[in-house]
């Protein structure tokens, strides 16, 4: 029942807090920051909450008795990061803005620190099961030519080549995924952009005498 995210005074970027709503007593925590605004963009079962904060911006996991830690740098300069989930098992992903404005997805564990997701364009990672499987997008960022993605097990898969290929949409962007594999995003469709929701077929074997 926790909240996450950002609040501020009118107009006020510079100003903006990351916070966290507990509805016991209907209080809300400010996060602090890592050095200028701050923005908390989801919390998992453990009370781990993520998102991304100061000038350039950093990815950043903040837990109540630690915190906000800074996730960390791919060493590279002018890199700006920006945490988007996080499961329960403590591992986070998001993306990295590049110097030269190109988006690229990341996933962090404790144990491993960041790493970039496979992929040969532009993506972004915004939410993550307690299996590690991310969803995305990648491509044009990320508009009507963009494609949803799920990266899982090592291996970048196109949503696209999951359904019918007469289904008439095209998927744009995953969103979010659960851990019995349901993924939303939003597409295109009949040349407009609607929101779905993808559920897992069973595949079925027989052999046939």
């Amino acid at each position: 029942g926790k909240v996450v995210g950002y609040a501020r005074k009118f107009n006020d970027i510079h100003g903006t807090q990351a916070i966290l709503w507990n509805p016991l007593g209907d209080a809300m925590t400010t996060l602090g920051s890592l050095g200028g605004p701050s923005y908390a963009f989801a919390i998992n079962g453990l009370e781990e909450v993520v998102g991304n904060s100061g000038d350039p911006s950093r990815a950043f996991i903040w837990n109540n008795a630690d915190g906000m830690k800074d996730l960390g740098v791919l060493n590279e300069e002018g890199w700006r990061y920006y945490a988007t989930d996080i499961n329960d098992k403590g591992q986070v992903v998001g993306y990295v803005r590049t110097a030269s404005d190109e988006y690229h997805a990341f996933i962090w564990e404790r144990d491993v620190g960041m790493r970039l997701l496979s992929g040969d364009s532009e993506s972004l990672a915004l939410g993550i099961n307690r299996h590690g499987h991310g969803v995305g997008a990648q491509g044009a960022i990320i508009g009507l030519e963009g494609k949803a993605y799920l990266w899982r097990d090592g291996q970048r898969i196109d949503l696209n080549e999951t359904i019918p290929s007469d289904s008439g949409w095209g998927l744009r962007e995953a969103r979010d995924i659960t851990d019995g594999g349901r993924i939303c995003g939003n597409g295109l469709i009949n040349g407009e952009i609607h929101a779905y929701l993808l559920t897992p077929v069973s595949s079925v074997m027989a052999d046939i005498k």
